[in-house]
């Protein structure tokens, strides 16, 4: 036997939404009925109901248009609340995941001054040309703190500040060899 998951219930809000819009698109056809045309009824019913609370963070928004479109919606479905479920799907992600981590290892790798900078210089390589430097910066910036950024910025200004010692070292003792293993003048 399968397992098979049930979709769960709509939240209150969107149950509440449905009786509202149910007792609308009926006012609509009896005031129709009565002889009173759709367009003004539509107009009247989406201002008084428009703004509505449906819960603590939702409001019923009704412009006429969108009135419009739900009356028609529910005449032609069977007239009743089902038509009005809302049926969110999870949209895909601005930007695929691979893209995202090629950028973090991009600004691993090199030391660019801002984000912003850091997306300008990603987006003129060849494979990523295709992406708009100042929409990939607002969408990256979603998923990139900017305090994970500017800690990576400190690691390479203080892998500079060990190279330039590196170096500085490297030169000294160079010096110090030549100095000492250079045969003395007769």
């Amino acid at each position: 036997m399968k397992n098979v998951t049930k979709p769960s219930p709509p939240p209150d809000w969107q149950l509440r939404r449905a009786r509202i819009l149910q007792r609308v698109c009926q006012g609509i056809l009896r005031a129709a009925a009565r002889g009173v045309k759709r367009e003004r009824i539509i107009r009247r019913f989406g201002a008084y109901w428009d703004g509505r609370p449906l819960g603590e963070r939702h409001r019923l928004h009704l412009s006429p248009g969108n009135l419009r479109r739900c009356f028609d919606l529910w005449r032609h479905n069977g007239q009743t609340p089902e038509v009005f479920r809302l049926k969110f799907r999870p949209g895909k992600p601005a930007l695929p995941l691979s893209v995202i981590l090629k950028f973090v290892d991009y600004i691993a790798r090199g030391r660019h001054g801002t984000l912003l900078g850091a997306a300008r210089a990603f987006c003129t390589l060849p494979v990523h040309r295709h992406l708009a430097p100042v929409n990939f910066y607002w969408t990256v910036s979603r998923y990139l703190p900017a305090s994970r950024y500017r800690a990576i910025l400190a690691q390479h200004r203080t892998i500079a500040r060990a190279r330039a010692e590196i170096a500085r070292l490297h030169q000294t003792f160079k010096h110090d060899l030549r100095a000492r293993l250079r045969p003395a003048k007769t």
